[in-house]
């Protein structure tokens, strides 16, 4: 009703979600509003896109100084588990960001790989700065990033929130954007602000040097302001030729995650409703026709089904588990009956794994994390390893080409002319063996390309370990001590074997009569 819709605006939500929760049209979310009393009590959302850094000033209402709410509410699928109402009817009619928000929290399939890359792209990071034009550590310069990271763990709690937000930003956006926010004089940084991608925009300029360039910017108060900032920093993931948007890695999973979601609900109905086996009585309504006497009405025959039906129902509503029911000739008692057999749900399960598997392929993730068991062999699933790694290396690479960037401005601004050198851990974990098994095998081919002559011994270690060698020659390799050997030819523990002894033995000839 026009109450619901005015304490939903109370709270900040927009036009879009009131009418997507109530099930009616934004324009008549509109008309209620507007027909609300015009003191001010009740104002309608507005949704102003602005930079995460952005400062503005707050009265004690709620609302800012520009009319904008200025109180956060959690996600409507955290407070309200039925107001996302998993009817996909609902869902199409959402935007397609606001759709994957809610499908990460909802989506069983969307929200374990979103878990999955999370932890993957955050298992760790270094940080430090080298000097100009070298690879040579600047402990002064590192210093100025640790405590920037200092300050960053003050302000949130712990760094790793704000690089959080880049990398789910890139898998749910398809772009990381991120600014370098300063004090008033522009030395001290103070935070590293993560907005959302979603509200950018870029236009197109005709610049001199570089004639048609994309710009970006973002609407502010109903004003395209365009950002020519270099603390600002907007990363695309995959973007498209001629385009400067990125590509959400998981938009491709939003058609099978909405349709498993939408049969898995359409199922708990059919299971709630018919799914469980009842009882099946049917009433002989021949049988209850002889019962009357010849010539009766037929109204005389309705009455009397209408009693036997009623006193069955009774009878069975007072049933327990180990009553008995007995009945009339009329009255039948059939076997159990539900919707759930192999008969009428037969197929479900091959629909479902269907599913699941295009969720697999849709959320570029590999199938073992997602419980599907395709039953490969190692050699397969080393190769699905790998390719998921690479697209997690991908990613990190671009957050760390966007962090160093950034961080590179943090020197600047206290006038260190160093470089940034910001690297993500890799998984490396389950690569180590196999490194070890790859560099034996490097070693044996440089040592035999060394003897055979093809290679130098700087060039063989090159090849092996990649730096020259370390010593100019290899040292001679210890002479195998050997057991010694009993007169009949055999070694002997403990003993040390006469070299002349063995040869005689070697030449003694052994006469047979």
């Amino acid at each position: 009703g026009s109450n619901v819709v005015r304490a939903l605006a109370y709270e900040g939500v927009s036009q879009r979600s009131i009418a997507s929760q109530l099930g009616i049209t934004r324009y008549a979310v509109g008309r209620v509003l507007a027909e609300s009393p015009g003191d001010g009590a009740v104002r309608q959302s507005r949704t102003t896109r602005l930079s995460g850094s952005r400062r503005v000033t707050v009265d004690h209402s709620g609302w800012s100084a520009k009319g904008i709410a200025s109180l956060l509410r959690p996600t409507e699928e955290t407070l309200h588990h039925r107001t996302v109402a998993m009817d996909p009817r609902a869902l199409e009619r959402m935007a397609p960001g606001e759709l994957l928000d809610v499908l990460a929290d909802r989506s069983p399939e969307v929200s374990r790989a979103l878990w999955d890359y999370m932890r993957h792209l955050m298992a760790g990071y270094e940080i430090s700065a080298v000097l100009p034009g070298s690879e040579d550590p600047d402990d002064a310069g590192s210093s100025l990033l640790k405590e920037f990271m200092k300050t960053l763990r003050s302000r949130y709690g712990a760094a790793d929130i704000p690089l959080q937000r880049l990398f789910m930003g890139a898998m749910l956006r398809g772009a990381m954007v991120a600014e370098i926010v300063f004090d008033d004089a522009g030395r001290t940084p103070l935070d590293l602000a993560t907005p959302d991608p979603a509200h950018f925009r870029f236009k197109l300029l005709d610049d001199p040097v570089y004639g048609e360039v994309w710009q970006l910017g973002q609407w502010q108060e109903k004003e395209f302001v365009i950002i020519d900032d270099p603390k600002v920093r907007y990363l695309p993931i995959d973007p498209k030729p001629g385009s400067p948007y990125g590509r959400a890695p998981f938009a491709s999973a939003v058609f099978p995650a909405l349709f498993l979601l939408g049969l898995m609900h359409d199922l708990k109905r059919v299971i709630s409703q018919q799914g469980y086996p009842r009882v099946d009585i049917s009433i002989d309504l021949e049988a209850l026709e002889a019962a009357l006497p010849d010539g009766s009405p037929i109204e005389d025959l309705e009455a009397l089904l209408l009693r036997t039906t009623d006193d069955v129902v009774d009878a069975i509503k007072v049933l327990e588990p180990d009553d008995y029911y007995v009945h009339s000739s009329a009255v039948n008692v059939n076997s159990a009956v539900g919707a759930v057999d192999s008969g009428s749900l037969g197929a479900v399960d091959g629909i479902i794994a269907g599913l699941e598997r295009m969720c697999v392929r849709s959320l570029k993730t590999v199938p073992l994390f997602m419980g599907v068991a395709d039953g490969v062999s190692e050699a397969y699933a080393n190769r699905q390893w790998e390719t998921h790694v690479k697209g997690v290396k991908h990613i990190q690479h671009i957050g760390e080409n966007l962090l160093e960037h950034l961080l590179d401005l943090v020197l600047q601004a206290a006038g260190n002319a160093s470089s940034t050198v910001f690297r993500f851990a890799e998984l490396r974990e389950v690569e180590e063996q196999r490194d070890e098994l790859t560099l034996s095998t490097r070693l044996e081919n440089a040592e035999m390309a060394e003897r055979l002559g093809y290679m130098d011994r700087d060039e063989a270690s090159t090849h092996a370990v990649g730096h020259p060698a370390v010593v100019a020659e290899a040292p001679e390799p210890e002479p195998e001590e050997k057991d010694p050997v009993d007169p009949a030819g055999e070694t002997l523990p403990g003993e040390e074997a006469d070299p002349d002894e063995a040869a005689e033995r070697s030449t003694r000839v052994v006469e047979v009569p």
